[in-house]
């Protein structure tokens, strides 16, 4: 008697712990588990422990995809317009995203979800020649915008349809500086390069005007006073401290130092 009350028992608390608490939590992989048909009680029939097997789903995740951004980017916290901004991304920086939606991908940044809008990301990688400079002074020219007069040339155009005065009073497309190099590089009226300085500071820009080759050196880089790079400006409202040394360098700290290289993007503002 005592027995069969106690196998009421167990019987009464299985199902009670079923009930309320569920089987255990099934993982990734398919497992055994006891499934157990609890008979009625109250009829005392016996509990049936045969095992079955129960294959779950196995957890879906997104494999994330490769893209590299196509301007130089804000990385947000959420995916928002005015949403805290966490860094910047410089062009043609590789990165690993899911999608979010129709506007945005989601990457992560320093242990944490970020966001980058979607229009901004390229599935390929943007090709790119590097050139590497002889050591030189660190002098950084510049030249006013308004000394660009034929209408019909491509450095007009890029003038007055496409930049706007940015920082330090530099004529500026896209977030970067309006330059003038010499014809060694292969570049053209719109085209994007970024100046490496030897201090590791990158300077991101884009060809605004070539340097006449009879302006320059026999490989056609340099001036007569050392300088691979002329930055277009808006004299009007160029920072104090350049338009009085001449010198864009003197701008900012980490600007004072030599371009170590150029690298010429294969990407272009005008057709």
């Amino acid at each position: 008697m005592i027995k069969q009350i106690k196998k009421k028992l167990l019987a009464f608390t299985l199902f009670v712990s079923v009930f309320f608490f569920g089987l255990p939590p099934t993982y990734n992989k398919a497992k055994v588990v006891f499934a157990a048909e609890l008979s009625d009680v109250v009829e005392n029939k016996s509990i049936i422990t045969e095992p079955q097997i129960i294959e779950e789903t196995e957890e879906v995740s997104e494999e994330f995809i490769k893209g590299w951004t196509n301007l130089k980017v804000e990385v947000k916290l959420t995916p928002e317009d005015d949403a805290t901004i966490l860094t910047t991304f410089d062009f043609n920086t590789p990165i690993e995203y899911i999608e979010y939606d129709d506007g945005w991908i989601q990457i992560e940044y320093e242990e944490i979800v970020a966001y980058i809008e979607k229009d901004y990301i390229s599935n390929e990688e943007c090709l790119y020649r590097e050139y590497e400079l002889p050591q030189h002074e660190d002098f950084k020219s510049y030249m006013g915008y308004t000394a660009l007069t034929n209408r019909k040339s491509r450095q007009y155009i890029l003038q007055h349809d496409y930049a706007y005065t940015g920082d330090y009073g530099i004529r500026m497309v896209d977030g970067r500086y309006c330059l003038a190099i010499g014809s060694h590089f292969g570049t053209v009226i719109g085209q994007y390069f970024d100046l490496v300085l030897e201090n590791g500071e990158v300077i991101p820009c884009i060809m605004g005007d070539q340097k006449a080759d009879i302006h320059t050196d026999k490989l056609n880089i340099f001036t007569k006073n050392g300088c691979c790079s002329e930055f277009i400006v808006d004299t009007t409202r160029l920072i104090k401290t350049a338009k009085q040394m001449g010198n864009i360098s003197s701008i900012k700290e980490e600007w004072a130092s030599p371009v170590a290289k150029i690298i010429v993007y294969e990407k272009y503002v005008l057709d």
